[in-house]
């Protein structure tokens, strides 16, 4: 290793070593697959032998969105967004939605801040994914329609969608959340409240939960034991491949015990030696993604180049080294 990477490396030396005492601290308190299901919730078991057949006749949709940027800093940019409801029924319909979010367009943009701008950007997209999934339960009507991440950040970014969507699938459409980054942090809170011990004060449950649930098992924490209560949404976390990582789900409350018996095809929708995310979900995000090459095309045909230029061309795009 180069001389004057050797700060890194002793720097990373005392990461592990930190990391290590941290997971020491943990460790000795409790086990803790035994502390959450006599505390905090509750697991189910899932079978991989699930014939699929028995659901052949449900009508599934993924519903996931895509934001890709073009220009420089804020300002001087703007955003394509594109959401897609996709049936696993490729004879059923397709429900596509696109916008455009361009800061220097915004009637505020004097007193515009950054802040502000990635907040509005996100509720563009949110409320657009919100928007198809609406489409699609009102004339697709499906059984299932699984979103990409939490629905907390739906009800967050835009309220009054939300609750049309909630509406719209009462009676109707089993509406489940897939999260792949686990970002709560209720259990550690739990325990803290319990234990009195600040090595779990600021723990995501991401941390605590690794490793603990066998392939096929998913575990929902009882009402009450996560903020998401709030929302009225049930949260879980499930371990459908052989990585140990697990994913989280959000269900709507009122929908939980109905959403228990779709476990099982969720499970045999994801590949084992995968991540844990039901292929379907990553078959949308494949098809709805809008890459770097697609809007650099876009804007070159549609916009004009004094335009680019003037608006939205970066200075580090003309570097010579």
């Amino acid at each position: 290793m180069p001389e004057q990477n050797q700060g890194l490396k002793q720097a990373l030396k005392s990461l592990n070593t930190e990391l290590h005492q941290m997971e020491l601290e943990k460790s000795n308190i409790m086990d803790m697959k035994k502390y959450i299901v006599e505390r905090l919730g509750h697991i189910f078991t899932t079978q991989k032998d699930f014939l699929l057949r028995e659901g052949e006749n449900l009508e599934v949709y993924g519903v996931d969105g895509s934001v890709c940027d073009y220009g420089g800093s804020f300002p001087h940019y703007f955003s394509l967004c594109r959401a897609l409801a996709k049936p696993m029924n490729v004879k059923n319909k397709e429900f596509f939605l696109e916008e455009i979010y361009c800061p220097l367009l915004q009637t505020d943009i004097k007193e515009l801040k950054a802040e502000e701008d990635v907040r509005r950007r996100r509720q563009v997209m949110s409320s657009l994914e919100l928007k198809c999934a609406i489409l699609c339960i009102r004339e697709a009507k499906p059984q299932l329609l699984l979103m990409d991440g939490s629905l907390t950040h739906y009800q967050i970014d835009n309220a009054e969608l939300w609750e049309e969507l909630v509406k719209e699938a009462k009676g109707q459409t089993i509406v489940i959340g897939i999260t792949e980054e686990i970002k709560t942090k209720d259990i550690g809170k739990a325990i803290y409240e319990d234990f009195n011990d600040p090595a779990f004060l600021n723990s995501y449950d991401r941390e605590l939960i690794y490793g603990i649930l066998e392939e096929g098992q998913v575990l929902f924490l009882n009402e009450g034991y996560s903020q998401k209560t709030q929302h009225g949404i049930r949260m879980g976390f499930a371990r459908f491949s052989k990585d140990m990582q697990l994913i989280g789900l959000d269900v709507l409350e009122e929908q939980y015990e109905e959403c228990l018996k779709y476990l099982s095809l969720l499970y045999n929708m994801t590949p084992r030696g995968g991540r844990g995310i039901p292929l379907w979900l990553d078959i949308v995000d494949a098809e709805v993604k809008i890459t770097k090459d697609m809007i650099e095309l876009l804007a070159k045909e549609y916009i004009d180049m004094e335009l680019r230029m003037k608006y939205f061309s970066p200075k580090r795009e003309h570097r010579t080294l």
